[in-house]
C-alpha cells in the first residue's frame, strides 16, 4: 500500500482522559511529589495577585465532593491567565479541573502550576462536575 488513508474518528473531549487525584490522598501526602497531578473541585475563593523575587503568584482554594479543601497557587503566566479567567466567570458557581499541576513538599501540601503545561478547565464535561455542584453549591 503506497498511500495514506484518512478516516473520520469519534470526537472525544480531552478532559475524559484525565485521572483526577482525590484530595485526601494529597492531604495525607500519599501522592508521589515527582509526578504531575490532575484535580477537580469547586472554586471557592481566589486571592490577590502578588509578586516576589520568584515571580507572580495567585492563591486560590477548591473543594471536592467530600467537602475537603485544597490550597492551590498559579504562578507567573498561569497566574495572569487564571486571574483573567476568574474575572470572566463573574460570581457564578464553577467547578475547575486543574490538569498537570505539581504538589509542594510542605507540611501542608499545596497544588501549584508547573509552567505552561499546567491547564485550567471550567465546568468540564465529566460526571464529577454535577456531583461536586450538588454537594458544594
Amino acid at each position: 500500500m503506497d498511500r495514506t488513508v484518512v478516516t473520520n474518528a469519534l470526537r472525544r473531549d480531552p478532559i475524559s482522559f484525565y485521572d483526577f487525584t482525590q484530595f485526601d490522598y494529597i492531604l495525607e501526602k500519599t501522592v508521589d511529589k515527582k509526578v504531575l497531578v490532575d484535580v477537580i473541585g469547586a472554586l471557592l475563593e481566589v486571592g490577590h495577585l502578588t509578586g516576589d523575587f520568584y515571580g507572580l503568584k495567585l492563591p486560590f482554594k477548591i473543594k471536592d465532593r467530600y467537602n475537603e479543601v485544597l490550597e492551590c497557587e498559579a504562578h507567573n503566566e498561569q497566574a495572569l491567565e487564571f486571574q483573567t479567567f476568574f474575572r470572566s466567570l463573574g460570581q457564578r458557581n464553577v467547578v475547575v479541573a486543574l490538569v498537570f499541576w505539581r504538589l509542594t513538599d510542605r507540611a501542608n501540601p499545596k497544588v501549584v502550576s508547573h509552567g505552561p503545561v499546567s491547564k485550567v478547565f471550567a465546568d468540564p464535561d465529566t460526571p464529577e462536575v454535577e456531583e461536586i455542584k450538588q454537594v458544594v453549591f
